[in-house]
Order: structure tokens, then sequence, then C-alpha cells
């Protein structure tokens, strides 16, 4: 198995792994209470979590060229400075990575 990535907060590490999964690609965190067990943790802004206690991906060695090769198309997208888009129903102006309106659940157009 091989560590894909890393980072202080289990969100971004268990939404990279669902990613994964749905792309046919079984991915495990490590250390997933990591920070916790360490006695500190992203809650106290000014407190920085050890790296060793920060919670990890993993695939396997035959998963992680295609793995890596998502998560960078992963950050590309949300680097690529997509632009927020206006509902067709009510007129609200929507953040780009939803896909349905915030304020009255419109989908987006295609």
């Amino acid at each position: 198995m091989k560590m894909l990535f890393t980072d202080p907060s289990v969100v971004p590490c268990d939404l990279l792994k669902g990613m994964l999964a749905g792309q046919g690609i079984t991915a495990m965190i490590k250390n997933e209470r990591g920070a916790a067990s360490a006695g500190v943790g992203e809650p106290v802004p000014f407190m920085v979590t050890p790296a060793f206690a920060w919670p990890e991906v993993w695939v396997a060695d035959e998963d992680y060229e295609e793995a890596a090769a998502l998560m960078r198309a992963l950050k590309e997208d949300s680097v690529s400075g997509s632009q927020p888009w206006k509902c067709p129903a009510c007129g609200e102006e929507v953040d780009a990575e939803l896909s349905a309106c915030w304020n009255c659940n419109q989908a987006k157009e295609p």
C-alpha cells in the first residue's frame, strides 16, 4: 500500500476516500483519530497538529497512479476558478461547485 494524501483534518481525507470509492478505487484512512489521540487538533486555531498524527489516505500499490491522477484532476478543477452561476428559477448567485441552488434547490442547467 502507498500513502496518497495527508491532512491535519480527517474531513478532506474522508472526502477523497469517498471520491476514490466512486471511481472503484478502495482506499483506507490511517490515523483517523490521530490528532485527537495526540491531544491536539484543529478546533484550536493556534495549535498545530503534529504531522505524525495527521490522518492519511492509503491505496493499493496497483491503484496508486490512477488515484494520484484523479486527485490531481480534482485539485485542478478546484483551482480552475470556475465562475458562480445564476439560478434560472430564483435568480440567486450560486457557488460554482454546487450542482443545485442553495436557495430553491433548482438543479444547475448543463
